[in-house]
């Protein structure tokens, strides 16, 4: 008796970026992370204002870059300093506790803190998380 010849199982198909990825927010965070460049911060002094700009993830691996920054002019006696979230490409829970801790330092203190409002996404976390009316925003 002649047995049959054993055949391999078709490799399974992988979804294309469209189908893996098929709503708006999916495809923006696809083509977002295609685009990505490497996390930086940028300072500019505006008078004796302080802006911090953070431009990509500001996550675990990177809020440190952010608060060395603030506490660097903190350190230095500025008494102003803005936030400006407009570069943000994604913001997880140790950038929502920066901007808490900042804003407390600001209250204790008696310095000025302050956020610009960030691309829709990242404003949303705030809002979901119940910081939006919390913390102050200045629209850019």
């Amino acid at each position: 008796m002649r047995e049959a010849p054993l055949t391999q199982p078709a490799p399974a198909r992988q979804a294309s970026a469209d189908e893996s990825f098929n709503g708006p927010v999916g495809l923006a965070a696809l083509s977002s992370r295609a685009r990505l460049q490497p996390f930086r911060v940028e300072v500019r002094k505006d008078r004796d204002v302080i802006h911090v700009v953070p431009t990509g993830e500001l996550d675990l691996a990177t809020v440190g870059q952010v608060e060395e920054r603030l506490r660097e002019f903190r350190d230095a006696d500025f008494r102003c300093f803005v936030l400006d979230l407009r570069k943000l490409t994604f913001i997880d829970a140790t950038g929502l506790k920066l901007a808490v801790q900042w804003d407390a330092y600001a209250k204790r203190d008696g310095i000025e803190f302050a956020l610009i409002t960030g691309p829709p996404a990242i404003q949303r976390v705030f809002e979901i998380t119940g910081l939006l009316h919390q913390l102050t925003f200045r629209i850019r």
